[in-house]
């Protein structure tokens, strides 16, 4: 097989109107690590395939991408497919990659259609659950597959050649949500009842700080008021109003939530 340099990869993927961005890019990279990684390769056709024999690799080795059909029926010239496997102008498995759109009914016949030409079978890798490949009883279909399930086969693979490319590529699907599954830990559990704890904490803090300043610093002013204040973000806060005769200009710190109408201090 003629591998393909990543950055050349990269350089061809062309984002299109029916295409996110990203659903190219994953593509890029996934052909790259399945052309390097032959037990990668080997999981993902047999997988989809549900084949358990070797021997049919030979007839999946060559990885393809953005591949422009040609055909004598004309709504099937043109069309661009995702992620082939076997020869380009032949190929014997056809994979739809789908992050963030939905696969639409024509587009999955149009696909159907060309593999009756060429004697290839169709299966979508998705992100999400996609209603129209549910749907579909072509004998040509495979069915829909998830990309979370191929990482998290991947995550456990050991042996692999280029380790660096591996965790790259997972940390891409893992930011696009459809990574391995990540472990709780222990300190996990306990961070409900710790950000409790912290809370309560604050509240006393300022509370205390408040007490301290109404004893030293407003004992002079005669009438001041004071009360708590938890703005709408949930941070805890104090707040001062005294009587207009005693406020100083300096004290005013422009609160402006609350009843009070006269200056205030606030921490």
């Amino acid at each position: 097989m003629a591998e393909t340099d990543l950055f050349v990869r990269l350089a061809t993927y062309r984002p299109s109107k029916e295409k996110s961005s990203i659903e190219n890019f994953l593509t890029e990279l996934v052909a790259h690590l399945l052309e390097q990684e032959h037990v990668i390769r080997h999981g993902f056709v047999y997988t989809i395939l549900n084949l358990q024999d070797p021997s049919v690799d030979r007839d999946y080795h060559e990885v393809h991408t953005q591949v422009a059909t040609r055909s004598r029926v004309d709504r099937l010239k043109g069309l661009r497919l995702d992620l082939t496997f076997g020869r380009r102008e032949s190929p014997k498995l056809i994979c739809e990659n789908k992050v963030d759109s939905i696969l639409a009914l024509d587009q999955l016949q149009n696909y159907l259609c060309y593999a009756d030409e060429k004697a290839a079978m169709v299966a979508v890798v998705t992100k999400q659950f996609q209603p129209v490949a549910a749907q579909c009883r072509h004998p040509r279909f495979l069915g829909q597959f998830y990309w979370s399930d191929f990482a998290e086969t991947w995550s456990r693979i050991p042996g692999v050649t280029n380790e660096y490319l591996l965790k790259g590529v997972l940390e891409l699907m893992r930011r696009q949500g459809m990574g391995p599954q990540e472990p709780i830990v222990a300190g996990e559990l306990d961070a409900h009842p710790r950000w409790v704890a912290l809370q309560n904490k604050m509240r006393r803090l300022a509370e205390d700080v408040q007490n301290r300043l109404d004893r030293d610093v407003l004992g002079a002013l005669n009438g001041p008021t004071d009360r708590g204040v938890v703005d709408v973000a949930g941070h805890i806060g104090l707040m001062w109003c005294a009587p207009p005769d005693r406020s100083p200009s300096s004290c005013v710190f422009g609160i402006s939530s609350g009843s009070c109408t006269t200056p205030r201090i606030g921490i």
